[in-house]
């Protein structure tokens, strides 16, 4: 980093080919003890405005470094500890470099949500995360943290897939955008709204066992509120057919109308040409929920929770999706 001109704050980055650090500065004497040293704040002979003016100077940090050795008064009197910890000292003060490392999880943490490594290698080994397995993670607080780590762990090119569950409208996945995974993996890896995706789950079992009646027979199958047939059961014969001529007239009414309303959509319909348009299109996160459920009913190989909120009613709901 060299400092522009104009400002002391703004650096302008040069790649450079070899670094120049301390380890290049040959330290002749050192002493037995610091007994002898005292903190007085005059053992460094160069003022602050010196040392500013080197740093104007674009010099590396070893040469500022070796400035401040040949300066000091004390620094051939102190312990060859002491004389390793300040050069470190200072050369983490007057580094100029920048280092950029591809990020891994490692990187992230202790940084988001207090995870430790060994904590996240024993979730992993509780999860029974494989490379070809199917599994469940309900994240609400890590930043996506916990759902790099499965995926990094279910790895490229294989056929395990992940369904990251969240409670939000959006999935917390900073950390597996900042990792840069493979289009491949992370289409594998399955972003949906935990409620939407049960609802889903259900509608469809329910539609899987609809299906297994005859049409008729669910025809004779009649559906009525307990309280609403017995008030219609016990009132008196009158009054039921006084209601009952009420409700001729209203679907006479109700059948006039709704013909009244065909006539004119079937207009709109032919001037507009609507028998050509094309159906509404589904929203992605209802394609995300399909293809969770196709996931869920051949059931999954771990389970992963990582949340704020208490998990038991979470873990009640999902736990029955396990093999």
């Amino acid at each position: 980093m060299k400092p522009k001109q104009d400002s002391k704050k703004m650096y302008t980055l040069e790649k450079v080919e070899q670094l120049n650090t301390i380890s290049q500065l040959n330290i002749e004497s050192s002493g037995k003890d610091n007994r002898n040293i005292t903190d007085d704040g005059t053992s460094q002979s160069l003022t602050k405005e010196e040392i500013i003016k080197l740093k104007d100077e674009s010099l590396s940090s070893a040469d500022i470094v070796g400035k401040l050795i040949n300066n000091s008064k004390t620094f051939s009197s102190k312990t060859e500890y002491s004389q390793e910890k300040y050069m470190k000292k200072k050369e983490k003060k007057y580094f100029e470099y920048v280092q950029f490392r591809k990020p891994n999880t490692s990187s992230f943490v202790n940084r988001l949500y207090g995870l430790r490594i060994d904590d996240i290698s024993q979730i992993l080994t509780y999860g029974n995360i494989q490379a070809d397995g199917n599994f469940i993670l309900y994240d609400s607080g890590t930043s996506g943290l916990m759902a790099a780590s499965i995926l990094n762990a279910i790895g490229a090119n294989t056929e395990g897939s992940l369904i990251h569950m969240h409670p939000g409208n959006e999935c917390q996945k900073n950390a597996v955008l900042a990792l840069q995974f493979p289009q491949e993996q992370l289409e594998r890896c399955i972003n949906v709204n935990l409620y939407s995706v049960l609802r889903c789950f259900e509608c469809q079992k329910n539609a899987v066992l609809a299906l297994q009646f005859p049409q008729e027979q669910l025809e004779r199958c009649i559906n009525v509120n307990l309280y609403s047939v017995l008030r219609c059961f016990y009132q008196n014969e009158s009054s039921y057919s006084e209601v009952k001529h009420e409700q001729k007239e209203d679907c006479e009414t109700e059948n006039i109308e709704e013909t009244t309303e065909n006539i004119s959509t079937k207009r709109k319909l032919s001037s507009s040409g609507g028998d050509n348009e094309n159906p509404a299109k589904k929203a992605c996160w209802q394609y995300d929920n399909e293809k969770a459920c196709k996931v869920l009913t051949n059931k999954v190989d771990g389970l992963v929770i990582t949340c704020k909120e208490h998990p038991v009613n979470i873990f009640k709901e999902l736990v029955p999706f396990l093999t």
